[in-house]
């Protein structure tokens, strides 16, 4: 009779149950953009596969059932994160310390970890125990972590700057770092995965500093939203997740502590359901009025659920794009759309015969079947191939996203068709190789022959008596020099940009510049050490014709100097000035043209073509009679000091 009852209670229960979530609202589902480091273990890092997992992935899959938004997590190396966070492309950022600098434009939830950052040391180096004894020694760091403020606050100079944590302990592997800085619980997998454990020894925690998530400053709708999903996980979803990725003891304290407690709140329940079944009868006949009332509601709400289920199922027949739908596990084809049957050439029987790797290519299905496996979430599956049914294959890009198909758990793609964007791009990458072939022989043989004639007109004019020739011979001397300054004009014209840019040493990469030029009699004056821009490979040359139009117009010139000053914007400006002649006023109108007059525009404008390739800007300034000044802006995103003490401008 007991168990009767009870089970009369749970029945009941579970009803109200129901009823007070078929009562809720509809929410309003969004998409949610977040950036996070991906290279944190156990939070946050990427399996064999560039896939990101850890504790952080797990947590924020748990939000979006408790939210029912749709989270669009990006994993990516620290500093990148930073940047495209400040730049507007993400609505969140994670695995954020909060420093005075982060809270001008962040604002930051609840910390969710707190984690130790000890410095690890050579086990054959003693003395060293915190900032205080780092002196002569270069400190490994990850690029825009809180540990370079943290030590540079500490009076810290050298660092070597490395994009993860993973690549500081590669380093240290292969002997070239003896000395890092990074935080425990990633220190102790790598540590552990490159098999040096017992190479480097820990000291005392330098400072403890805590995760948060963080958003724009001002935006604190999206912070109470975030918040409070994370707020409506429990407490045991969080162990649930942490044991996955931590594991746990085989027994513990705790677990006997946990199954004591289990014991006791077991009885104790079963002696309050004795007690309450004898007044539960009553209770039970007005439940059940309001059961039935609100099955009614639900039969109503039903009948509402399936005319919104037809009208989504119209939205994915008539689709313009290809679609298809296919059961997870299985990845057994349940749907595809009208689109999709003349695009391939399939009948909607034949597809129901299929399973998502017959579209494949042999090579191509172990991968995607392993992918459809990880996948959740709105994801893009990448670049792949489908064969038609006319056995034709096409170059395909998928984006999908987990649905609910008549009770199956199951995902649904939309297909884009790249072949002929495929095959346009390869064709005009294939021509724009071979018209740089033909440049580059056509460059080699025009500047031998210029070469040759060079040398046999040197041999006429020591061959000539009359004086009255000579200035002609000059002249066609200083012809197929211009003609040999503007085939290599184009010939590094046409090689600009071919190489992805890179960060560079602003004072090393001038006097390089300079080293090829004629020795500057004037006194000199540099102040731009330890500056590093963003710039092209040609950067040198950019710098080299600078000074040689400085030397151009330079007549008279005691000084010259090249020095950087911090813009209002958080950018940089270099001046490049001298105290001579200057440029006259009437040829300013044409200085940056390949026309300039006195032949030092071909140059210029290829310097500031050169510059402009990641947003760096080019001007004179100088007034004639004053000397030439040219001033070279470069936005804060684009440089960045290392080395001495100055703060990274690069950083977001």
């Amino acid at each position: 009779m007991k168990g009767c009852h009870f089970t009369t209670v749970l029945i009941i229960a579970a009803f109200v149950l129901i009823a007070i979530a078929a009562g809720a609202g509809p929410v309003q589902a969004r998409m949610i953009s977040v950036v996070m480091d991906n290279n944190y273990p156990p939070y946050i890092f990427l399996d064999n596969n560039g896939q990101p997992q850890g504790i952080l992935i797990d947590q924020w899959r748990l939000w979006e059932e408790k939210t029912g938004n749709t989270v669009n997590i990006t994993a990516t190396d620290w500093n990148t994160a930073l940047v495209r966070m400040d730049a507007g492309e993400f609505d969140v950022i994670d695995t954020i310390f909060r420093s005075e600098a982060r809270e001008q434009k962040y604002d930051f939830s609840k910390p969710y970890a707190t984690l130790d950052v000890p410095l690890y040391v050579d086990a054959d180096i003693s003395g060293i125990s915190g900032p205080e004894s780092l002196e002569g020694f270069v400190v490994a760091v990850k690029s825009g972590d809180y540990t370079v403020d943290y030590l540079r606050s500490r009076g810290v100079t050298s660092f070597h700057e490395y994009p993860s944590y993973e690549s500081i302990v590669s380093a240290a592997k292969n002997g070239d770092v003896v000395v890092f800085c990074i935080d425990k619980p990633p220190a102790v997998f790598f540590l552990h995965k490159y098999g040096i454990q017992n190479h480097f020894r820990e000291t005392a925690p330098l400072y403890s500093g805590q995760f948060h998530r963080a958003v724009k400053k001002g935006d604190t709708a999206t912070l109470s939203e975030v918040q409070a999903g994370f707020d409506a996980i429990s407490p045991d979803e969080y162990a649930n997740i942490d044991r996955k990725w931590m594991g746990s003891s085989v027994i513990s304290t705790e677990f006997l502590w946990s199954f004591a407690v289990m014991i006791a709140g077991i009885l104790a329940l079963f002696a309050i359901v004795v007690l309450w079944n004898r007044t539960l009868q009553k209770k039970v006949e007005k439940s059940t009025a309001r059961l039935r009332e609100e099955a009614r509601v639900s039969a109503d709400r039903a009948e509402a659920l399936r005319e919104s289920e037809e009208r989504y199922r119209n939205l994915f027949e008539h689709n313009p794009a290809p679609m298809l739908i296919y059961e997870r596990g299985t990845l057994r084809l349940l749907a595809v759309n009208e689109a999709f049957r003349k695009t391939y050439g399939y009948t909607g029987e034949e597809t129901l015969a299929m399973v998502l790797t017959d579209l494949y290519p042999e090579e191509e299905k172990k991968p995607i079947a392993e992918l459809a496996k990880r996948l959740h979430g709105y994801a893009r599956a990448g670049e792949w191939h489908h064969r038609k049914k006319d056995g034709s294959w096409m170059t395909i890009v998928a984006y999908s996203h987990d649905i609910l198909f008549k009770g199956v758990e199951a995902r649904v793609a939309v297909i884009t068709d790249i072949t002929e964007m495929k095959k346009t791009a390869e064709a005009l990458q294939l021509a724009h190789k071979k018209l740089n072939q033909l440049n580059t022989v056509t460059f080699q043989d025009i500047q031998s022959a210029a070469f040759a004639l060079n040398s046999y007109l040197e041999l006429m004019k020591r061959e000539i008596r009359e004086p009255t020739s000579l200035p002609y011979i000059d002249r066609q001397k200083a012809i197929i020099r211009q003609l040999t300054e503007t085939l290599d004009f184009s010939k590094k014209y046409q090689t600009m940009g071919m190489k992805p840019p890179s960060w560079q040493n602003v004072e090393q990469v001038f006097l390089f510049a300079i080293s090829h030029l004629p020795a500057l009699s004037a006194e000199r004056d540099t102040a731009v050490s330890g500056l590093e821009i963003y710039a092209d490979p040609l950067l040198e040359t950019a710098f080299a014709n600078l000074v040689s139009a400085m030397i151009h117009y330079g007549t008279g010139a005691t000084r010259f100097s090249f020095r950087s000053r911090e813009n209002p914007d958080g950018g940089i400006s270099l001046v490049l000035e001298d105290n001579g002649h200057g440029i006259p006023s009437a040829e300013k109108e044409t200085l940056f043209s390949p026309e300039s007059g006195r032949g030092t525009g071909a140059g210029l404008v290829l310097a500031r073509e050169i510059l402009s390739i990641t947003g760096i800007t080019l001007r004179e300034e100088g007034a004639e009679g004053q000397g030439t000044r040219f001033v070279i802006g470069i936005p804060r995103n684009e440089c960045r000091f290392t080395g001495s003490g100055n703060s990274e401008m690069r950083t977001s």
